[in-house]
């Protein structure tokens, strides 16, 4: 999972964009203030594998952001997820 690009275009907003992958069931992004993920965190669950951005809003602008991405597939019910991408980190306008 890796994502294709990530900006800030618009006041407050963060566009994520990603690979598309026809073997998951979703995926999930993780936004945050720090590398570790560990401060400001929000989970964002994309429920369509047929979706590859996100616009992310109400962020405060000029602060540096982090961005991660994982995809799942349901078994038996479950969320089997991958592994994280690479994080990106982006500071929003």
């Amino acid at each position: 999972m890796k994502i294709v690009s990530s900006s800030s275009a618009a006041k407050s907003t963060v566009n994520i964009k990603w690979k598309k992958d026809s073997s998951v069931d979703g995926y999930e992004i993780l936004v945050a203030t720090d590398k570790k993920f560990s401060k400001n965190k929000n989970k964002y669950t994309i429920k369509s594998k047929n979706k590859a951005t996100k616009k992310i809003t109400n962020l405060k602008s000029g602060k540096k952001y982090y961005v991660k991405i994982r995809s799942y597939k349901i078994i038996n019910k479950k969320k089997i997820y991958s592994a994280y991408s690479s994080a990106e980190n982006l500071i929003v306008k």
